[in-house]
């Protein structure tokens, strides 16, 4: 008896919550794919990509995509190869991968420009839009 009442105490104000909470409506997002070249004209053989919304008031999630051997990549924001809601984006590219869920070095961090690595100095804009985008390639120079 005493453990129901336990168990009820907890319960109720997560079931009451749960009636009360309405869902949150998703941007909807569209297929993102593209491809990171060195200056060379070679493809950055790893990392990862990360899209933020430029002209934003911040709180809205971060697109990315991990690098693959050949520069290619596809981009998600709420899970893998999801795509981004429609927008433009100010583009980073990061010497990591975050395919095993921590951080690892991908690429020597050489081959990625600093100017590259934060939203505040990368020259790389992405434009997303409401159909299939196929990017650009993103050149490191």
């Amino acid at each position: 008896m005493r453990i129901l009442l336990i168990t009820l105490t907890l319960a109720l104000p997560a079931l009451l919550l749960g009636c009360n909470a309405s869902p949150v409506q998703r941007p909807r997002c569209y297929p993102v794919r593209g491809q990171v070249l060195l200056a060379s004209g070679l493809p950055l053989t790893g990392g990862r990509v990360e899209f933020y919304q430029k002209d934003s008031e911040g709180g809205e999630p971060v697109a990315s995509g991990e690098i693959e051997k050949d520069g290619t990549f596809v981009v998600g924001t709420y899970a893998a190869n999801d795509g981004a809601s429609p927008g433009t984006y100010v583009v980073t590219v990061l010497p990591v991968s975050y395919k095993t869920g921590n951080p690892k070095q991908a690429v020597a961090a050489n081959l990625v420009p600093k100017m590259f690595t934060e939203p505040e100095t990368s020259r790389l804009i992405a434009v997303v839009k409401e159909q299939e985008n196929v990017l650009p390639p993103f050149i490191l120079r």
